[in-house]
C-alpha cells in the first residue's frame, strides 16, 4: 500500500508540476503580448512623430521660401515711363520704382497686381507733378492726399491682391 500511495503522490506531484508549468507559460505568453502591445505603440508613436517632424520641415521650407520672395520684393526694379499725360496704366511687373515726369494732368490705374493675401511695396518719383488723380478707394496716410505739386516727389505706397493702394505720404524735392 505504500507503493500506491507513493504512486499517488508522485502523480499529484507531477500533474502539480505540469499545472505550474502551464501558468509560468501563460503568464510568459500574457507578458509577451504587453511586450507586444507596447512596441506596436511606441511604432505609431514614432511614426507620428516622424509625420510632424515632416510637416515642421515643410514649414521651415516655405518660410524660408516667402522670406527669400519677400527679399527679393524689397528689390527695386526702375520702370521709367518718361514724359506721360492724362491716363496711366502701371504695370507692377515690370518694376516697382516708377520714374515717370508729368506734362500735364495724370490719371493712375495698376496692373500685375500682387497674388492674393500679399502686398507689394512700390515708389511714384514724379517731376513735373501737376495734378494726380489716384483710383477709387485709395487710402493716404493722414487721411487725406498728399500736397505733391512741384519739380520733384516720390510717393511710398503699397498695393495688395484686389487693387487696394495706401500712399504713405510723400518725399518732397528728392
Amino acid at each position: 500500500m505504500s507503493v500506491t500511495a507513493n504512486n499517488s503522490q508522485n502523480t499529484e506531484y507531477m500533474i502539480l508540476v505540469k499545472v505550474g508549468d502551464e501558468e509560468l507559460a501563460r503568464q510568459e505568453a500574457v507578458k509577451a503580448a504587453i511586450s507586444a502591445e507596447a512596441a506596436r505603440l511606441s511604432a505609431i508613436e514614432a511614426g507620428a512623430s516622424e509625420q510632424v517632424a515632416i510637416e515642421k520641415a515643410d514649414q521651415a521650407l516655405a518660410s524660408k521660401q516667402e522670406a527669400e520672395s519677400a527679399a527679393l520684393s524689397i528689390q527695386s526694379s526702375i520702370q521709367n515711363l518718361g514724359n506721360v499725360t492724362g491716363v496711366i496704366s502701371i504695370n507692377l511687373n515690370l518694376g516697382t520704382l516708377i520714374l515717370a515726369t508729368l506734362t500735364g494732368t495724370v490719371t493712375l490705374s495698376f496692373t500685375g497686381l500682387p497674388i492674393e493675401s500679399r502686398e507689394t511695396a512700390f515708389s511714384l518719383r514724379f517731376t513735373n507733378v501737376q495734378s494726380i488723380t489716384f483710383p477709387v478707394g485709395t487710402k493716404f496716410a493722414g487721411g487725406t492726399a498728399p500736397s505733391i505739386i512741384g519739380p520733384r516727389f516720390e510717393l511710398p505706397c503699397t498695393i495688395n491682391s484686389v487693387g487696394n493702394i495706401i500712399v504713405y505720404g510723400s518725399i518732397n524735392n528728392i
